[in-house]
């Protein structure tokens, strides 16, 4: 009951996880009534879900999904990383000075991009790293050319947006796609080549280059979307609860919300 919180622009899961793995999960769902074990509150829509067997609220679980944004409030000196988790701040200025210093380095904006084929460097980022994980992502050809038609309405209030990191070969070692509407900037995914350079976290310096390019472009808001992934508050990001899910406190309510989560 709860697959639908995030409304995606097919009608399917655009991911499939490792054939052995989806069999298991697919398994254990398939014993679990879990769609009497959750009842969500959706406060940004003012909705609610009934639940059939919903236990007592002493015996059960509250669980908040949130949408995670950072709000730009520059230092003197125009920086903005101060509100950063210290240990990711250190590590990002760590990385870029040593990947200046040893294989060079270079970062380019197409805000918007000139041209949409540009949107490949990133979609073929993308394919080569989830081959590399496992994970088969069966809607890409639906996914690229959604963005791409995005990317084709650009305008002054709104833009679709593509950051690239390159080493001093010219090689794009990292990517990260968003849209600016206004003065909010909505992160939508940020990649990196497996084979290249992964010891100098190309994923948060890309990642860490496209806010700075927000903040310079008049931005105000850095919008990360729902999801309570720790990276989020390393970057500064302030969570806002959205929807609530509820669920037992019993062993079977765990793993109920186990696989959930898995999904």
């Amino acid at each position: 009951g709860v697959s639908d919180y995030f409304s995606f622009p097919v009608p399917v899961a655009h991911s499939q996880d490792p054939v052995w793995l989806e069999s298991v999960v697919r398994a254990v769902q398939a014993a679990l009534p879990t769609h009497d074990l959750f009842k969500i509150d959706r406060f940004d829509r003012g909705l609610s879900r009934p639940c059939r067997s919903f236990p007592n609220a002493k015996h059960s679980m509250d669980l908040g999904i949130s949408a995670w944004a950072h709000r730009f409030q520059p230092a003197e000196d125009g920086s903005f990383d101060h509100t950063f988790k210290p240990s990711l701040r250190k590590r990002i200025r760590r990385r870029k000075r040593r990947m200046e210093e040893t294989v060079g380095r270079k970062v380019t904006f197409h805000w918007p991009p000139d041209d949409l084929s540009a949107l490949d460097i990133y979609w073929n980022i993308r394919r080569r790293r989830f081959e590399a994980t496992g994970i088969i992502d069966t809607l890409e050809d639906h996914w690229l050319e959604f963005y791409k038609r995005a990317a084709s309405k650009s305008d002054d209030e709104f833009a679709f947006n593509l950051s690239i990191l390159q080493d001093g070969d010219d090689r794009v070692v990292s990517a990260s796609i968003g849209v600016r509407f206004k003065t909010t900037y909505v992160g939508l995914g940020t990649t990196f080549e497996p084979a290249l350079h992964p010891n100098l976290s190309p994923g948060h310096q890309v990642a860490y280059e496209a806010m700075g390019e927000a903040l310079r472009r008049g931005v105000e808001v850095f919008d990360r979307s729902i999801g309570d992934q720790p990276y989020k508050k390393w970057f500064g990001c302030e969570g806002r609860k959205i929807e609530t899910v509820f669920m037992p406190s019993s062993p079977l309510g765990h793993l109920a919300h186990q696989v959930w989560s898995f999904k």
